[in-house]
């Protein structure tokens, strides 16, 4: 059976008037397909995949060369060690949908620190209560800087 792996940079270029404005609607595409590739990947290989609070991976943001963030499948990310909120939230989410029975979606936050451009963070969101969780904080992202630079606690 073939499965794809997937790492892939939101910026497809190192133009900052381009990556700049990258759409809302971009990011949480890329979210959305991420979650469904995670999904599909701990449906084929169940428990060679481990529960992501204990793969013993951590959050750290993980650039192109141009400075755009990568997402990363469950399994490369579980090569890697480390990913940043996009990455995170997205194998969360779904192992709680796949493992746990537990539909959760990537949820993204957008702020505008000014005219020129974006923050986003990802989160995940339970779609039957409504509540949040934020893997980046648990596994490292400093909840002080989260908040400073987006004015989004976890």
């Amino acid at each position: 059976m073939y499965a794809g792996r997937l790492e892939t940079s939101l910026f497809g270029t190192c133009n900052d008037s381009v990556d700049g404005v990258l759409s809302f609607r971009e990011v949480e595409r890329w979210a959305r397909h991420l979650y469904e590739l995670n999904c599909d990947l701990m449906v084929a290989y169940g428990n060679e995949i481990p529960l992501l609070y204990e793969a013993g991976v951590v959050y750290k943001t993980i650039e192109n060369a141009c400075g755009g963030d990568i997402f990363q499948d469950c399994r490369v990310l579980n090569e890697r060690k480390a990913g940043d909120c996009g990455t995170l939230a997205c194998y969360l989410a779904a192992e709680r949908t796949v493992k746990f029975g537990v539909l959760t979606k990537p949820y993204v936050r957008r702020k505008w620190p000014n005219c020129d451009f974006a923050l986003y963070h990802v989160l995940c969101r339970n779609m039957l209560t409504g509540d949040f969780d934020d893997p980046s904080v648990v596994l490292g992202m400093n909840d002080a800087s989260l908040e400073s630079t987006l004015g989004m606690a976890g």
